[in-house]
């Protein structure tokens, strides 16, 4: 039986220059998953690209052929790649809010994805019916900026299968998605597939989610594939040095929490009944929370769950709107009440942000960020040592913070934090931007630095799996409110509270979800 999708050879680059993507080979079968698995660069996005005709205008198929139901794919022309998209193809992007029209509302979308025919308001409604959406009309009228992330992605399905094509092109599809969100968005895919069997190429950086939903992937690095097979035979036997570097560096199988350190009873940082609220919205519960010498804590929850907003307050960017936060001073106790107080708290309380790219003056170097850190008294061999604390190269002192990577620029933020020697780290989701080897060694480094200088790290994240490898308790929250707290042993082996087990369970990597359809089975 011939494959839906057949790759050969594909080669993708600028008129002048190496290729990008060097004689990329593959092939998909009807109604199968098919992964394809790499870090940013690897060239697996642009791969998707080219089967759509959806490159960018600086970058053309050099080489290769590419056929679709043993067709060549003509995407030469406007006319052949409207008509592919239209037709056979279905593409699922990252970020809904970047590709929906703002203008148009869903129905808008439908319309314009339905084909010409019959009731267009009907058939929309049983689009939105299709992809796990209530049938109530005023969702059609809203536009995609009402729409939470999970609900535009829906959306944006929808309007990928309303010509029923023989392949979706799913890149990303859950990246910016909380992860009960995602697995949602993952398990419908999983279901339109075994209705429709409709094959699926899967694009992501996360090779849990591959082991959970597809038959077969391919690892890519540099523009090449490295290796390809089927999913159980590659995870459990892979034949490349890199992958088994990518499957390493997964948070399930790291193990960074650190027993042997001492810690203690004494509370150093505390928040008493703080609460915050946005006008007549309250975003934060009277809440409690210690944090002990020593301890390491994870506070996990999904968007708008307040996780954010009691770090902030707990470091002192934020005051509470009722509550206090108190910072442990040698025997002495301070609450923080006023800007001095607030200074004295920042000695001892340090903050890791998630947007590296945001945190630094644009016109500072290197050197100049971390002379500042250290109260604009630090000299050369002092910044020098606070490099190299965060395993970067000394020499990048004259770089600015812009010609770095993500992860070097991780690296800087906390260079920056340590100038203090603090002794309590807040780290806002500090490795959700990253590659997964990458965020494995920042996952290392923090582990490291806690080892070494006694200090307390509070880790907020909404990925399970990356506090479960670095912490030893855990607080759950959901709508401003803790609703479970223990050590991270007790909250992921045996979870008290509904929330807290849909949560676990929706981890990626979990379990193998794939419908039971054969390949050239033909389902109706």
């Amino acid at each position: 039986m011939k494959p839906l999708l057949q790759v050969t050879d594909l080669t993708i680059g600028k008129p002048s220059g190496p290729p990008i993507v060097d004689h990329v080979s593959f092939s998909i079968s009807k109604g199968e998953c098919f992964g394809i698995v790499g870090e940013s660069g690897s060239g697996k996005s642009l791969t998707a690209s080219a089967i759509g005709g959806l490159l960018p205008q600086e970058l053309g198929v050099h080489s290769g052929e590419l056929l679709l139901d043993g067709q060549p794919i003509d995407t030469s022309t406007d006319k052949g790649r409207r008509q592919l998209l239209r037709d056979k193809l279905g593409f699922i992007f990252q970020n809904p809010f970047t590709t929906l029209n703002p203008r148009l509302t869903v129905y808008d979308h439908l319309r314009e994805a339905l084909p010409r025919e019959g009731n267009d308001r009907m058939a929309a409604q049983a689009l939105l019916n299709a992809v796990g959406i209530p049938s109530y009309s005023r969702l059609l009228d809203v536009f995609p900026h009402q729409l939470s992330g999970g609900l535009s992605q829906r959306v944006m399905i929808a309007t990928a299968i309303a010509r029923k094509p023989s392949l979706l092109i799913a890149d990303e599809p859950t990246t910016a998605l909380d992860v009960t969100v995602q697995a949602k968005v993952l398990d419908l895919l999983d279901d339109i597939r075994s209705r429709t069997g409709v094959a699926v190429l899967l694009i992501t950086h996360d090779i849990g989610i591959i082991k959970d939903r597809c038959d077969r992937l391919a690892v890519m690095k540099a523009g090449r594939i490295l290796e390809s097979g089927p999913v159980e035979q590659v995870i459990a036997h892979p034949s490349s040095d890199y992958t088994r570097r990518l499957l390493d560096a997964h948070p399930s199988n790291l193990s960074l929490s650190t027993p042997n350190i001492v810690t203690s009873d004494t509370v150093v940082l505390e928040a008493k009944g703080v609460s915050q609220s946005y006008g007549r919205r309250q975003v934060l519960s009277p809440t409690d929370f210690a944090v002990h010498r020593g301890q390491s804590v994870g506070i996990v929850g999904e968007s708008g769950s307040g996780k954010t907003t009691l770090a902030r307050i707990l470091s002192g960017l934020v005051s509470p709107i009722e509550g206090v936060v108190q910072i442990r001073i040698g025997d002495n106790t301070r609450e923080i009440r006023n800007a001095a107080d607030r200074a004295s708290l920042w000695q001892n309380v340090q903050y890791v942000f998630q947007n590296t790219s945001g945190t630094f003056d644009p016109r500072l170097s290197v050197e100049k960020v971390l002379k500042l850190a250290l109260g604009g008294r630090g000299q050369g061999k002092d910044i020098e040592a606070l490099l190299r604390t965060v395993e970067l190269d000394p020499q990048l002192a004259s770089r600015l913070p812009s010609s770095l990577s993500g992860g070097q620029r991780q690296r800087l933020t906390i260079a920056r934090a340590l100038a203090r020697n603090p002794k309590v780290l807040i780290a806002d989701e500090p490795v959700s931007a990253l590659d997964q080897t990458v965020q494995a060694q920042i996952l290392k480094l923090l582990a490291r630095l806690r080892a070494e200088r006694g200090m307390s790290l509070v880790l907020i994240s909404h990925d399970l799996e990356v506090v479960r490898s670095l912490c030893d308790d855990v607080l759950v929250m959901t709508e401003g409110e803790i609703i479970e707290r223990g050590s991270a042993a007790a909250i992921f082996d045996a979870p008290a509270k509904p929330y807290t087990q849909e949560l676990i369970a929706a981890i990626p990597g979990a379990r193998k979800a794939s419908p039971n359809i054969s390949f050239s089975e033909k389902v109706s």
